[in-house]
């Protein structure tokens, strides 16, 4: 190689840790130059690029913990929206409750609707600890 002209080399380690680096070049009549300066390397974790593909486990883990989210926040909406059926009947009198077909509920029903509301809302956050 002239003089002058770049060269590269490669290595790897297979701990992380810092190391210290010097280098110089040998030609093809084994001549040596001078040992470079010191240079700090510091070589981290390496990541794999294949993703761990998840096992039935795992993933059933997953599913049952998105269906657990799912049933405590139904519930814990159904105990609000009871109280309010029980707390305030003359103020919700003309609401109208979406349960598969819109029905209106009169104010004398507001206190059973709110209580069946809370029963259903507790029957799910009981499921979601059972899932």
């Amino acid at each position: 190689m002239n003089s002058g002209k770049s060269a590269s080399a490669e290595h790897s380690w297979e701990n992380p840790g810092t190391y210290n680096l010097t280098v110089r070049a040998v030609d093809r009549w084994d001549e040596k130059s001078e040992w470079s300066d010191v240079r700090n390397v510091t070589i981290g974790r390496t990541f794999h690029s294949d993703p761990t593909p998840l096992d039935l486990e795992t993933v059933t883990m997953i599913v049952v913990l998105i269906i657990r989210v799912v049933l405590i926040i139904i519930g814990v909406i159904l105990i609000f929206a009871g109280l309010l059926f029980i707390a305030s009947p003359t103020r919700a009198k003309d609401v109208v409750i979406e349960i598969g077909i819109p029905m209106k509920v009169t104010g004398k029903y507001m206190g059973g609707v709110g209580l069946a509301l809370i029963l259903i809302g507790a029957m799910l956050l009981g499921s979601a600890m059972l899932v």
